[in-house]
């Protein structure tokens, strides 16, 4: 209904747009705070050799702690992400990972992501889909809000650190199917039903309740930004202090810029 186009011709593009690579996933948004978990995010500038880096790879993906990691330039070269229950989790499991390859870390900074504010993808425009194959781009392209989350908002706001110790207790089954959604947010309802053993209307119950709870605060589309010519950039700013005033500038600035 939003892009005014028959389910069959949305389901086609998806399927050429995952073909071409523009998209990699489709995952639920987690309000982790209410599993208990906190964010915390290592900085590493390193002298690995490829062989050391593929070793960290296969390390940190067998890791429970680590759901994140990413290769960059600029200040830093690689980025880890950790769920972690407390400061001393975090602190073990950290130094679990770091401990392997101590004698090439150079330097590394530790932040905690206390909350995140995650913007429609306004870069989306149709002048970028058409840099795609020319069967895929013209008028009937992707607008610039294309996940599936049911606030009208311009950006949600996402609670990452559990400040309040307010934990939500869960079955074994939700977390079955929080993972599910986590791997790919448009599996079947068929194959949910097999592989998690609930009926259709036992996931369809669940899964609206981890909404109204909150615990899934919506879907969104993983995109390949340099298929359609871009590249990921994040800014690190470092203020000696920031009110309330000086953030909310900084939020409207980012809420309006189409490449934030």
């Amino acid at each position: 209904k939003e892009i005014r186009l028959g389910s069959d011709i949305v389901e086609y593009r998806i399927k050429k747009y995952i073909e071409i690579g523009l998209i990699k996933r489709f995952s639920a948004v987690l309000n982790v705070s209410l599993l208990g978990e906190n964010v915390y995010k290592i900085y590493i500038k390193h002298r690995l050799s490829d062989k050391e880096k593929i070793k960290l790879v296969n390390y940190v993906d067998n890791h429970s702690h680590v759901y994140r990691l990413m290769e960059g330039g600029g200040c830093w070269d690689l980025q880890l992400s950790f769920l972690a229950k407390n400061p001393q989790e975090f602190s073990a499991a950290a130094a679990k990972v770091l401990n392997q390859f101590s004698g090439k870390i150079l330097e590394q900074s530790v932040s905690v992501t206390v909350r995140s504010y995650n913007f429609s993808k306004k870069y989306l425009s149709l002048g970028d889909l058409k840099k795609l194959p020319s069967k895929l781009s013209g008028s009937q392209g992707v607008k610039a809000k294309n996940s599936k989350y049911k606030s009208s908002k311009q950006s949600r706001k996402i609670n990452t650190n559990n400040l309040e110790n307010k934990v939500l207790e869960l079955a074994e089954i939700d977390f079955k199917l929080i993972g599910a959604m986590m791997h790919n947010a448009r599996t079947p309802l068929t194959k949910l039903v097999e592989n998690i053993e609930l009926t259709s209307a036992g996931i369809d119950y669940r899964l609206k309740r981890l909404e109204s709870l909150e615990i899934i605060l919506g879907y969104q589309t993983q995109i390949d930004v340099t298929v359609i010519g871009y590249m990921f950039a994040k800014i690190f700013i470092e203020a000696k202090f920031m009110g309330d005033e000086e953030f909310k500038r900084l939020y409207e600035f980012c809420s309006v810029d189409r490449n934030v």
